[in-house]
Protein backbone atom coordinates (compact mmCIF):
# COMPACT_ATOMS: atom_id res chain seq x y z
CA UNK A 1 0.00 0.00 0.00
CA UNK A 2 1.14 3.53 -0.79
CA UNK A 3 -0.44 6.88 0.04
CA UNK A 4 0.46 10.31 -1.27
CA UNK A 5 -0.90 13.76 -2.13
CA UNK A 6 -1.51 14.93 -5.68
CA UNK A 7 -2.90 18.44 -5.98
CA UNK A 8 -6.20 18.55 -4.11
CA UNK A 9 -6.50 14.76 -3.88
CA UNK A 10 -5.23 11.95 -1.69
CA UNK A 11 -3.96 8.98 -3.68
CA UNK A 12 -4.10 5.47 -2.21
CA UNK A 13 -2.58 2.61 -4.20
CA UNK A 14 -3.00 -1.08 -3.39
CA UNK A 15 -0.72 -3.45 -5.30
CA UNK A 16 -0.44 -7.25 -5.37
CA UNK A 17 2.05 -9.61 -7.02
CA UNK A 18 -0.46 -12.18 -8.26
CA UNK A 19 -1.31 -13.33 -11.76
CA UNK A 20 -3.10 -10.12 -12.73
CA UNK A 21 -6.29 -9.91 -14.77
CA UNK A 22 -7.09 -12.59 -17.34
CA UNK A 23 -8.35 -10.42 -20.19
CA UNK A 24 -9.36 -13.28 -22.50
CA UNK A 25 -11.37 -14.88 -19.73
CA UNK A 26 -13.00 -11.49 -19.06
CA UNK A 27 -14.03 -11.15 -22.72
CA UNK A 28 -15.64 -14.61 -22.68
CA UNK A 29 -17.54 -13.96 -19.44
CA UNK A 30 -18.69 -10.52 -20.62
CA UNK A 31 -20.21 -12.04 -23.75
CA UNK A 32 -21.58 -15.13 -21.98
CA UNK A 33 -23.34 -13.12 -19.25
CA UNK A 34 -24.68 -10.48 -21.61
CA UNK A 35 -22.50 -7.56 -20.57
CA UNK A 36 -21.14 -7.07 -24.12
CA UNK A 37 -21.96 -8.08 -27.65
CA UNK A 38 -19.32 -10.34 -29.24
CA UNK A 39 -18.21 -7.67 -31.71
CA UNK A 40 -17.93 -5.05 -28.95
CA UNK A 41 -15.92 -7.39 -26.72
CA UNK A 42 -13.50 -8.17 -29.54
CA UNK A 43 -12.93 -4.46 -30.17
CA UNK A 44 -12.31 -3.52 -26.54
CA UNK A 45 -8.79 -2.71 -25.42
CA UNK A 46 -7.29 -4.18 -22.27
CA UNK A 47 -7.71 -0.79 -20.59
CA UNK A 48 -11.45 -0.86 -21.32
CA UNK A 49 -11.74 -4.46 -20.17
CA UNK A 50 -10.17 -3.60 -16.82
CA UNK A 51 -13.20 -1.50 -15.86
CA UNK A 52 -15.52 -4.51 -16.27
CA UNK A 53 -14.50 -5.80 -12.84
CA UNK A 54 -16.36 -2.86 -11.27
CA UNK A 55 -19.66 -3.88 -12.90
CA UNK A 56 -22.27 -5.44 -10.57
CA UNK A 57 -22.54 -9.25 -10.84
CA UNK A 58 -19.44 -9.52 -13.04
CA UNK A 59 -17.08 -12.31 -11.97
CA UNK A 60 -14.66 -14.66 -13.70
CA UNK A 61 -14.63 -17.15 -10.81
CA UNK A 62 -15.50 -20.69 -11.87
CA UNK A 63 -17.06 -21.56 -8.52
CA UNK A 64 -19.16 -19.49 -6.14
CA UNK A 65 -18.09 -19.46 -2.49
CA UNK A 66 -18.98 -17.41 0.56
CA UNK A 67 -16.30 -14.84 -0.29
CA UNK A 68 -16.01 -14.83 -4.09
CA UNK A 69 -17.72 -15.56 -7.36
CA UNK A 70 -20.94 -13.66 -6.74
CA UNK A 71 -19.83 -10.48 -8.49
CA UNK A 72 -20.33 -8.37 -5.36
CA UNK A 73 -17.42 -6.38 -3.98
CA UNK A 74 -15.63 -4.06 -6.35
CA UNK A 75 -18.91 -2.54 -7.53
CA UNK A 76 -19.57 -1.54 -3.92
CA UNK A 77 -16.07 -0.08 -3.64
CA UNK A 78 -16.65 2.04 -6.74
CA UNK A 79 -20.07 3.20 -5.53
CA UNK A 80 -18.76 4.29 -2.13
CA UNK A 81 -15.80 6.12 -3.64
CA UNK A 82 -18.06 7.93 -6.10
CA UNK A 83 -20.22 9.04 -3.18
CA UNK A 84 -17.07 10.74 -1.84
CA UNK A 85 -16.56 12.40 -5.26
CA UNK A 86 -13.54 10.19 -5.86
CA UNK A 87 -12.46 7.70 -8.50
CA UNK A 88 -11.02 4.19 -8.57
CA UNK A 89 -9.04 2.56 -11.39
CA UNK A 90 -6.98 -0.57 -11.93
CA UNK A 91 -3.84 -1.31 -13.94
CA UNK A 92 -2.77 -4.90 -14.55
CA UNK A 93 -0.11 -6.80 -16.45
CA UNK A 94 -0.86 -10.52 -16.90
CA UNK A 95 1.49 -12.53 -14.73
CA UNK A 96 2.70 -9.49 -12.80
CA UNK A 97 -0.18 -8.53 -10.50
CA UNK A 98 -2.51 -5.54 -10.39
CA UNK A 99 -2.54 -2.05 -8.88
CA UNK A 100 -5.75 -0.39 -7.69
CA UNK A 101 -5.61 3.41 -7.42
CA UNK A 102 -8.10 5.31 -5.26
CA UNK A 103 -8.24 9.07 -5.78
CA UNK A 104 -10.14 10.94 -3.05
CA UNK A 105 -10.72 14.69 -2.64
CA UNK A 106 -9.10 16.27 0.39
CA UNK A 107 -12.37 16.98 2.17
CA UNK A 108 -10.87 14.88 4.94
CA UNK A 109 -8.20 16.02 7.35
CA UNK A 110 -5.65 14.27 9.56
CA UNK A 111 -5.49 15.44 13.16
CA UNK A 112 -3.79 14.47 16.39
CA UNK A 113 -6.39 13.59 19.02
CA UNK A 114 -6.58 12.23 22.54
CA UNK A 115 -9.02 9.34 22.95
CA UNK A 116 -10.93 9.27 26.23
CA UNK A 117 -13.81 7.29 27.72
CA UNK A 118 -16.85 8.71 29.48
CA UNK A 119 -20.03 6.90 30.42
CA UNK A 120 -18.94 3.83 28.50
CA UNK A 121 -18.45 5.81 25.28
CA UNK A 122 -15.24 6.73 23.50
CA UNK A 123 -14.66 10.35 22.49
CA UNK A 124 -11.78 12.20 20.85
CA UNK A 125 -10.50 15.69 21.59
CA UNK A 126 -8.07 17.60 19.34
CA UNK A 127 -4.66 17.47 20.99
CA UNK A 128 -3.81 21.17 20.36
CA UNK A 129 -6.79 22.20 22.51
CA UNK A 130 -5.40 20.42 25.58
CA UNK A 131 -2.77 22.09 27.74
CA UNK A 132 -2.56 19.63 30.65
CA UNK A 133 -3.68 16.08 31.41
CA UNK A 134 -3.81 15.15 35.06
CA UNK A 135 -5.34 12.94 37.74
CA UNK A 136 -6.79 14.72 40.73
CA UNK A 137 -8.50 13.70 43.96
CA UNK A 138 -12.26 13.42 43.52
CA UNK A 139 -12.91 15.34 46.73
CA UNK A 140 -10.95 18.28 45.32
CA UNK A 141 -13.21 18.67 42.28
CA UNK A 142 -16.64 17.67 43.61
CA UNK A 143 -19.04 19.39 45.93
CA UNK A 144 -22.44 17.91 46.73
CA UNK A 145 -21.76 15.12 44.26
CA UNK A 146 -21.23 17.46 41.30
CA UNK A 147 -18.02 18.48 39.57
CA UNK A 148 -17.23 22.13 40.26
CA UNK A 149 -13.61 23.11 39.60
CA UNK A 150 -10.06 21.83 39.20
CA UNK A 151 -7.19 23.61 40.93
CA UNK A 152 -3.77 23.55 39.34
CA UNK A 153 -0.75 25.58 40.41
CA UNK A 154 -2.88 28.05 42.30
CA UNK A 155 -5.41 28.54 39.48
CA UNK A 156 -9.01 27.34 39.81
CA UNK A 157 -10.50 26.10 36.52
CA UNK A 158 -14.28 25.72 36.24
CA UNK A 159 -14.90 22.04 35.54
CA UNK A 160 -17.65 19.90 34.09
CA UNK A 161 -18.00 16.25 33.20
CA UNK A 162 -17.87 15.79 29.42
CA UNK A 163 -21.27 14.05 29.30
CA UNK A 164 -22.93 16.91 31.12
CA UNK A 165 -21.20 19.43 28.85
CA UNK A 166 -22.81 17.56 25.93
CA UNK A 167 -26.23 17.95 27.52
CA UNK A 168 -26.50 14.48 29.05
CA UNK A 169 -26.23 13.04 32.51
CA UNK A 170 -22.94 12.06 34.13
CA UNK A 171 -22.65 8.28 34.43
CA UNK A 172 -19.72 7.10 36.51
CA UNK A 173 -18.00 3.90 35.50
CA UNK A 174 -16.21 3.66 38.80
CA UNK A 175 -16.11 5.38 42.15
CA UNK A 176 -12.34 5.66 42.48
CA UNK A 177 -10.81 8.30 44.67
CA UNK A 178 -9.18 10.07 41.71
CA UNK A 179 -10.60 11.44 38.48
CA UNK A 180 -9.10 12.27 35.09
CA UNK A 181 -9.11 15.91 34.06
CA UNK A 182 -8.18 17.83 30.90
CA UNK A 183 -7.19 21.48 31.12
CA UNK A 184 -8.37 23.03 27.87
CA UNK A 185 -6.64 25.85 26.08
CA UNK A 186 -9.00 28.80 25.75
CA UNK A 187 -7.92 32.41 26.39
CA UNK A 188 -11.52 33.49 26.97
CA UNK A 189 -12.84 30.56 29.01
CA UNK A 190 -10.06 28.45 30.54
CA UNK A 191 -11.79 25.41 31.97
CA UNK A 192 -11.45 21.69 32.60
CA UNK A 193 -13.29 18.63 31.33
CA UNK A 194 -13.65 15.56 33.50
CA UNK A 195 -13.56 12.13 31.85
CA UNK A 196 -13.60 8.59 33.16
CA UNK A 197 -10.42 7.33 31.51
CA UNK A 198 -7.55 8.37 29.24
CA UNK A 199 -6.95 5.92 26.39
CA UNK A 200 -4.26 7.10 24.00
CA UNK A 201 -3.13 9.85 21.65
CA UNK A 202 -3.08 9.06 17.93
CA UNK A 203 -3.40 10.56 14.45
CA UNK A 204 -6.83 10.04 12.89
CA UNK A 205 -8.63 10.93 9.67
CA UNK A 206 -11.33 13.49 10.47
CA UNK A 207 -14.59 13.37 8.54
CA UNK A 208 -16.76 16.48 8.69
CA UNK A 209 -20.32 16.03 9.91
CA UNK A 210 -23.22 16.69 7.55
CA UNK A 211 -26.97 16.87 7.75
CA UNK A 212 -28.56 17.26 11.16
CA UNK A 213 -25.32 16.39 12.96
CA UNK A 214 -23.82 19.70 11.79
CA UNK A 215 -26.27 21.49 14.06
CA UNK A 216 -25.26 19.65 17.24
CA UNK A 217 -23.15 22.01 19.31
CA UNK A 218 -19.89 20.66 20.64
CA UNK A 219 -19.17 18.21 17.79
CA UNK A 220 -16.25 18.87 15.42
CA UNK A 221 -16.36 15.72 13.29
CA UNK A 222 -15.97 11.98 13.46
CA UNK A 223 -13.38 9.32 12.77
CA UNK A 224 -13.35 5.56 12.30
CA UNK A 225 -10.85 3.56 14.34
CA UNK A 226 -9.04 0.51 13.05
CA UNK A 227 -11.60 -1.84 14.61
CA UNK A 228 -14.47 -0.09 12.82
CA UNK A 229 -15.65 1.91 15.82
CA UNK A 230 -17.01 5.35 14.97
CA UNK A 231 -15.75 7.99 17.41
CA UNK A 232 -17.11 11.52 17.70
CA UNK A 233 -14.49 14.30 17.83
CA UNK A 234 -15.53 17.01 20.25
CA UNK A 235 -15.17 20.76 19.78
CA UNK A 236 -13.85 22.02 23.14
CA UNK A 237 -14.48 25.69 22.31
CA UNK A 238 -18.21 25.08 21.86
CA UNK A 239 -18.32 22.86 24.92
CA UNK A 240 -16.67 25.62 26.95
CA UNK A 241 -19.07 28.22 25.55
CA UNK A 242 -22.04 26.05 26.46
CA UNK A 243 -20.62 25.41 29.92
CA UNK A 244 -19.94 29.11 30.49
CA UNK A 245 -23.43 29.98 29.29
CA UNK A 246 -24.88 27.75 31.99
CA UNK A 247 -22.67 29.52 34.53
CA UNK A 248 -23.52 32.98 33.19
CA UNK A 249 -19.93 33.57 32.09
CA UNK A 250 -18.25 35.34 29.22
CA UNK A 251 -19.42 32.85 26.62
CA UNK A 252 -23.04 33.56 27.49
CA UNK A 253 -22.53 37.10 26.25
CA UNK A 254 -20.73 35.86 23.15
CA UNK A 255 -23.65 33.56 22.27
CA UNK A 256 -26.33 36.22 22.51
CA UNK A 257 -28.30 36.53 19.24
CA UNK A 258 -27.09 39.44 17.15
CA UNK A 259 -30.05 41.74 16.41
CA UNK A 260 -30.64 42.95 12.89
CA UNK A 261 -30.52 46.74 12.61
CA UNK A 262 -33.77 47.43 10.78
CA UNK A 263 -33.10 51.17 10.70
CA UNK A 264 -29.97 50.80 8.57
CA UNK A 265 -30.42 52.12 5.04
CA UNK A 266 -27.65 49.97 3.57
CA UNK A 267 -28.69 46.34 3.68
CA UNK A 268 -26.17 43.49 3.60
CA UNK A 269 -27.50 40.60 1.52
CA UNK A 270 -25.89 37.18 1.19
CA UNK A 271 -26.30 35.63 -2.28
CA UNK A 272 -25.96 31.83 -2.32
CA UNK A 273 -25.96 30.07 -5.69
CA UNK A 274 -23.69 27.55 -7.39
CA UNK A 275 -24.07 29.38 -10.73
CA UNK A 276 -21.46 32.10 -11.24
CA UNK A 277 -23.70 34.03 -13.63
CA UNK A 278 -26.65 34.03 -11.20
CA UNK A 279 -24.39 35.19 -8.35
CA UNK A 280 -23.12 38.04 -10.51
CA UNK A 281 -26.61 39.10 -11.62
CA UNK A 282 -27.95 39.16 -8.07
CA UNK A 283 -24.84 40.83 -6.64
CA UNK A 284 -24.97 43.53 -9.34
CA UNK A 285 -28.66 44.12 -8.61
CA UNK A 286 -27.92 44.53 -4.90
CA UNK A 287 -25.13 47.02 -5.70
CA UNK A 288 -27.25 49.01 -8.16
CA UNK A 289 -29.84 49.81 -5.51
CA UNK A 290 -27.19 50.87 -2.98
CA UNK A 291 -26.90 47.74 -0.84
CA UNK A 292 -23.90 45.52 -0.04
CA UNK A 293 -23.73 41.96 -1.45
CA UNK A 294 -21.93 38.94 -0.02
CA UNK A 295 -21.62 35.81 -2.16
CA UNK A 296 -21.25 32.06 -1.55
CA UNK A 297 -21.17 29.10 -3.93
CA UNK A 298 -23.26 26.69 -1.84
CA UNK A 299 -24.84 26.23 1.55
CA UNK A 300 -21.66 25.10 3.26
CA UNK A 301 -19.70 28.14 2.06
CA UNK A 302 -22.64 30.32 3.13
CA UNK A 303 -22.45 28.96 6.69
CA UNK A 304 -18.72 29.59 6.74
CA UNK A 305 -19.39 33.18 5.61
CA UNK A 306 -22.04 33.66 8.30
CA UNK A 307 -19.65 32.44 10.98
CA UNK A 308 -16.74 34.51 9.66
CA UNK A 309 -18.46 37.86 9.13
CA UNK A 310 -18.55 40.19 12.16
CA UNK A 311 -22.14 41.21 11.30
CA UNK A 312 -24.97 39.01 10.14
CA UNK A 313 -26.56 39.87 6.78
CA UNK A 314 -30.03 41.40 6.77
CA UNK A 315 -31.31 38.85 4.26
CA UNK A 316 -30.24 35.73 2.32
CA UNK A 317 -30.99 34.93 -1.32
CA UNK A 318 -30.53 31.18 -1.83
CA UNK A 319 -30.81 28.68 -4.65
CA UNK A 320 -32.37 25.29 -3.85
CA UNK A 321 -30.17 22.74 -5.59
CA UNK A 322 -26.47 23.18 -4.76
CA UNK A 323 -23.51 20.85 -4.11
CA UNK A 324 -22.36 19.90 -0.60
CA UNK A 325 -25.34 21.63 1.09
CA UNK A 326 -28.58 22.61 -0.64
CA UNK A 327 -30.86 25.52 0.12
CA UNK A 328 -33.28 23.52 2.26
CA UNK A 329 -30.51 22.32 4.57
CA UNK A 330 -28.95 25.78 4.70
CA UNK A 331 -32.26 27.34 5.72
CA UNK A 332 -32.93 24.66 8.34
CA UNK A 333 -29.48 25.26 9.84
CA UNK A 334 -29.94 29.04 9.87
CA UNK A 335 -33.35 28.80 11.53
CA UNK A 336 -32.05 26.35 14.14
CA UNK A 337 -29.28 28.74 15.25
CA UNK A 338 -30.42 31.32 17.86
CA UNK A 339 -27.96 33.87 16.42
CA UNK A 340 -29.21 33.61 12.84
CA UNK A 341 -32.84 32.52 13.00
CA UNK A 342 -34.14 36.08 12.55
CA UNK A 343 -32.39 36.48 9.18
CA UNK A 344 -35.01 36.04 6.39
CA UNK A 345 -34.20 33.56 3.63
CA UNK A 346 -35.66 33.97 0.14
CA UNK A 347 -35.38 31.11 -2.34
CA UNK A 348 -34.60 32.09 -5.95
CA UNK A 349 -34.75 28.89 -7.97
CA UNK A 350 -35.84 27.26 -11.20
CA UNK A 351 -37.88 24.72 -9.21
CA UNK A 352 -41.49 25.88 -9.71
CA UNK A 353 -43.34 22.84 -8.40
CA UNK A 354 -45.73 23.11 -5.46
CA UNK A 355 -43.86 20.44 -3.51
CA UNK A 356 -40.66 22.48 -3.72
CA UNK A 357 -42.49 25.62 -2.53
CA UNK A 358 -44.13 23.77 0.35
CA UNK A 359 -40.85 22.28 1.49
CA UNK A 360 -39.20 25.70 1.24
CA UNK A 361 -41.70 27.24 3.62
CA UNK A 362 -41.64 24.19 5.88
CA UNK A 363 -37.91 24.71 6.52
CA UNK A 364 -38.45 28.41 7.25
CA UNK A 365 -38.11 30.36 3.99
CA UNK A 366 -39.69 33.83 3.98
CA UNK A 367 -40.18 33.98 0.20
CA UNK A 368 -39.99 31.88 -2.95
CA UNK A 369 -39.18 33.27 -6.42
CA UNK A 370 -38.87 31.31 -9.64
CA UNK A 371 -36.19 32.07 -12.22
CA UNK A 372 -36.27 34.16 -14.33
CA UNK A 373 -37.41 36.60 -11.67
CA UNK A 374 -38.68 40.16 -11.90
CA UNK A 375 -36.19 42.54 -10.27
CA UNK A 376 -38.84 44.99 -9.06
CA UNK A 377 -40.84 42.16 -7.51
CA UNK A 378 -37.71 40.97 -5.72
CA UNK A 379 -36.98 44.44 -4.35
CA UNK A 380 -40.58 44.80 -3.23
CA UNK A 381 -40.30 41.53 -1.34
CA UNK A 382 -37.03 42.64 0.28
CA UNK A 383 -38.67 45.89 1.40
CA UNK A 384 -41.57 43.98 2.95
CA UNK A 385 -39.24 41.64 4.83
CA UNK A 386 -36.73 44.23 6.06
CA UNK A 387 -38.69 47.49 6.10
CA UNK A 388 -35.92 49.13 4.05
CA UNK A 389 -36.46 50.70 0.63
CA UNK A 390 -33.70 50.74 -2.02
CA UNK A 391 -31.42 53.80 -1.86
CA UNK A 392 -31.49 54.05 -5.65
CA UNK A 393 -33.84 52.98 -8.41
CA UNK A 394 -33.16 50.26 -10.93
CA UNK A 395 -32.34 52.69 -13.69
CA UNK A 396 -32.26 50.98 -17.06
CA UNK A 397 -31.96 47.48 -15.60
CA UNK A 398 -34.60 45.03 -16.67
CA UNK A 399 -35.57 41.80 -15.03
CA UNK A 400 -36.85 38.50 -16.26
CA UNK A 401 -40.40 37.95 -17.43
CA UNK A 402 -43.18 35.75 -16.13
CA UNK A 403 -41.60 35.24 -12.73
CA UNK A 404 -43.64 33.59 -10.04
CA UNK A 405 -43.31 34.93 -6.50
CA UNK A 406 -44.70 33.36 -3.38
CA UNK A 407 -44.56 34.78 0.14
CA UNK A 408 -45.28 33.24 3.47
CA UNK A 409 -48.55 34.56 4.85
CA UNK A 410 -48.87 35.98 8.34
CA UNK A 411 -50.33 32.72 9.57
CA UNK A 412 -47.65 30.63 7.91
CA UNK A 413 -49.83 29.71 4.92
CA UNK A 414 -48.67 29.81 1.33
CA UNK A 415 -50.19 32.34 -1.01
CA UNK A 416 -49.09 33.09 -4.55
CA UNK A 417 -49.21 35.95 -7.00
CA UNK A 418 -47.95 36.21 -10.56
CA UNK A 419 -45.47 39.00 -11.21
CA UNK A 420 -44.56 40.12 -14.74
Amino acid sequence: MRASYEGAHAIIQVTDDGRGLNFERMRDVAVRDGFLLPEDAAAMTERDLQMLIFRPKFSTAEEISEVSGRGVGLDVVKEKIQQLNGTVSVASTPGHGATFTLRLPLTLAVARVLLVKAGGQTFALPAPTITRVLRVDREDVERDGEVREVSLEGVAYPAMHVLKALGGQERREDASARVSALILASPDNPAALIVDQFLEARDVVVTMLTGHLRRVRGLAGATVLGDGQVVIILNPDELLAQSASQRGGVAAVRQMPVPIDQSARTLRILVVDDSLSVRQVLANLVRRVGWTPLVARDGLEALETLQREPMLPDLIFSDVEMPRMDGYELTSTVKADPKMKRVPVVFITSRAGDKHRRRGFEVGAAGYLVKPFDEQALLTLVARLTGVQPDRGLGDGTGGANASMTERGDAGDVSGEQVS
